[in-house]
């Protein structure tokens, strides 16, 4: 059986990867700290669906 690929993304802003947790609907850029919602087209293709709303806004 063939090993499953990580989940990823590509962040937008810095066009870094992005690891994604299974069912996850926000994530967070390690490289620049943008946060971002996430949905799921299909269960192995997460994708990008917006920013995320600042906090205090």
């Amino acid at each position: 059986m063939a090993a499953r690929r990580p989940l990823t993304v590509r962040c937008p802003n810095c066009l870094s990867r992005i690891a994604v947790k299974r069912k996850a609907t926000e994530v967070f850029c390690e490289k620049c700290g943008i946060g971002y919602r996430i949905c799921w087209p299909s269960p192995d293709q997460p994708m990008i669906r917006g920013l995320l709303a600042p906090y205090g806004k």
